[in-house]
């Protein structure tokens, strides 16, 4: 199998392995698209959450050891945000196009025009960047869509994007600003907490929009990509790694 013929999930995750910066695709209209690995726990997942659960605190050894920043060449100014891709895939491209793309097909050959290669290239990085740092492993932060190792095609983190794009197919443009939910504190990014306090997370989402999620499961199958083979080769990398430098162990005192 040729790399352009593998799942375009799996050809990052090999390439992120390496540990070192990734650019995929030259577009003709904005430059160069990929991914810049961020290394010695630079990037924004190896800090400490501001909020929630665990406020101000490193919980696991390695968290953030394979985060990258995201490339979009001159989209964007270089600095993508939910609201532009949903509005970018709504003009460009559709629904069908992006489940192909959840699914593992590569953007770059099933685009028909230039901005819609764009538009399903950026949003098939920010699902990766979901793969790489959100789940159960000592690399990742906890998610809504962790993967079940023994049942690789019934959740993945990338579905937390791609409930978001159906729900926006099913608003279009003209309602986008209905999506549930915008954050306040970062405008443009998509929240499952809503921001009048009724709720803060998935499992009190709103049911009438949880299933543009839930229904992922049942959709023709695809699998995680930190499960089987590929999850042990990652393990491997982390284990030689050293710790993120803000983890502390919590030390449990007898009384």
């Amino acid at each position: 199998m040729s790399m352009v013929d593998k799942n375009i999930f799996i050809q990052l995750a090999e390439h992120l392995l390496l540990q070192r910066d990734h650019f995929f695709y030259r577009s003709p209209l904005n430059g160069d698209f990929g991914f810049e690995y961020m290394k010695d726990y630079s990037g924004k997942m190896a800090e400490p959450p501001k909020t929630g659960r665990n406020a101000g605190k490193v919980t696991r050894p390695k968290q953030g050891l394979f985060d990258i920043r995201i490339f979009t060449g001159r989209r964007y100014a270089g600095k993508v945000t939910h609201r532009n891709l949903f509005e970018d895939i709504l003009e460009y491209s559709s629904e069908k196009k992006c489940l192909q793309v959840w699914r593992g097909e590569d953007p770059r050959t099933i685009g028909r025009s230039d901005d819609e290669k764009e538009s399903l290239v950026v949003m098939a990085l920010l699902m990766f960047e979901q793969e790489a740092n959100w789940g159960n492993e000592i690399w990742q932060r906890w998610s809504n869509f962790n993967p079940k190792p023994t049942k690789p095609k019934a959740i993945r983190p990338r579905d937390m994007l791609m409930g978001y794009v159906r729900q926006a197919f099913t608003l279009g443009l003209d309602r986008l600003d209905d999506l549930k939910y915008w954050m306040k504190t970062k405008p443009g990014t998509a929240s499952f907490a809503n921001p009048n306090g009724t709720n803060r997370d998935f499992k009190d989402y709103p049911q009438d929009v949880k299933r543009f999620f839930d229904e992922l499961s049942n959709m023709d199958g695809t699998e995680a990509i930190m499960v089987g083979e590929m999850r042990e080769k990652f393990r491997q990398v982390a284990n030689k790694a050293p710790n993120n430098r803000d983890y502390k162990v919590i030390e449990v005192k007898n009384i």
